[in-house]
């Protein structure tokens, strides 16, 4: 009886976290979403993401360039959103690479490369 008590609760438990999460409004990081006026709050979202390679658009299955905007972890993000936004064509992708600057450059160029 305690077993399947605890089954019971575990599966109550996970029935409710995926209530919770299904409510949570996620919107990617879209660089098409630039209007001149909105740079430094694309800058905060840019920068708030993880480090490593992000899309900065819809997946473009017709793109024959890629465009990679790579810096450190310390930045503000506004600095980057315009020449990313002009460099951002229908025959590319945009991508940016956020790396860790409190590491070892080489780790860094590593995770790069093998991306």
């Amino acid at each position: 009886m305690k077993s399947y008590s605890s089954n019971l609760f575990g599966a109550q438990a996970l029935i409710l976290i995926l209530i919770m999460l299904s409510t949570l409004k996620i919107q990617a990081f879209d660089i098409n979403r630039f209007d001149q006026s909105n740079a430094f709050a694309l800058g905060e979202d840019l920068v708030a993401m993880p480090f490593g390679m992000q899309l900065l658009e819809a997946n473009n299955a017709k793109a024959n360039e890629l465009i990679i905007g790579i810096h450190g972890g310390n930045s503000e993000g506004y600095e980057w959103i315009y020449p990313l936004w002009q460099l951002n064509q229908d025959s590319n992708q945009v991508f940016f690479y956020r790396w860790n600057d409190k590491r070892c450059a080489n780790a860094n160029n590593a995770e790069l490369v093998n991306q």
